[in-house]
């Protein structure tokens, strides 16, 4: 086990490089190399070589990760592409502002007059 001192020079020696090198991937090189750290500090027993394995764990991440996104996006786009139209295309798509006024003050049997569905507020009409 890697005590905290030793890990926190480990960090700051490498922690940069890491990034960078992670970054040749994937978009997300910090949390990748967050989960590197911390399969460090799982190990029981550091591992013989720990910078090259470092290396090596946040390089098998950052393409995980890679391509994890873009089995995100692919399956995403595929979804999107499958969805139903959310407003359904009808005669009322084209209405204008005073056909829309006069059908909203007709009354569901469809004469005009009588209780209308909206009303003008008093004072306007």
């Amino acid at each position: 086990m890697m005590g905290p001192e030793g890990l926190g020079r480990l960090i700051d020696e490498h922690a940069a490089a890491l990034v960078l090198y992670a970054r040749q991937w994937c978009a997300t090189p910090e949390d990748v190399v967050q989960e590197a750290v911390l399969k460090l500090i799982a190990q029981k027993k550091p591992p013989d070589r720990l910078v090259s394995w470092l290396y090596r764990v946040v390089r098998n991440a950052a393409i995980d990760a890679s391509r994890s996104a873009e089995r995100r996006r692919r399956h995403e786009s595929r979804a999107a592409g499958q969805a139903a139209a959310w407003f359904c295309d009808s005669e009322l798509a084209e209405i204008d502002a005073e056909t829309a006024s006069t059908a909203l003050q007709t009354p569901a049997g469809g004469a005009a007059g009588g209780d209308a569905l909206v009303r003008p507020l008093a004072g306007r009409a």
